[in-house]
């Protein structure tokens, strides 16, 4: 539909909004009384009619969830992308029980096989071994 200006209304309707370089900026100032959320509620006319509203919290506003990036210190420790990823209990419950066994027979487990550059999936060899009718029959096949 068309309006009366002969533009479609919907390109009429967007040629109103204003542009991005038009949208309201909103200071809060301490001296003004308002905590800093009825602040952010009081500017919800200007949220209405322009779509966005700056906010420009006073400097020495600190949130709570702020964090000091000067004291933030964090240890960093190489780890498997699949384990990060692990989903599977089941797979994280074997390797557990594998690692028991081997250590109460004096073997540790201290890193994972490597077969052709890449870490062998310890739990999948075991259970296609066992789909296969277990580590004799395969063995003999």
């Amino acid at each position: 539909p068309h309006g009366p200006s002969g533009q479609p209304q919907q390109q009429r309707h967007l040629s109103r909004r204003p542009s991005i370089k038009e949208h309201a900026v909103a200071r809060h100032q301490e001296e003004s009384g308002l905590g800093i959320w009825r602040f952010i509620a009081s500017v919800r006319p200007l949220l209405e009619q322009y779509g966005m509203v700056r906010i420009i919290p006073p400097p020495t506003w600190r949130p709570r969830f702020a964090l000091d990036a000067e004291s933030l210190q964090l240890t960093l420790e190489p780890q498997r992308i699949d384990e990060l990823l692990e989903r599977n209990g089941a797979r994280m419950k074997f390797i557990t029980e594998l690692r028991e066994f081997l250590d109460s027979r004096g073997q540790p487990l201290t890193r994972i096989p490597v077969v052709a550059g890449r870490d062998l999936d310890l739990h999948k060899l075991f259970t296609t071994v066992m789909s296969m009718g277990g580590h004799h029959r395969v063995v003999a096949a």
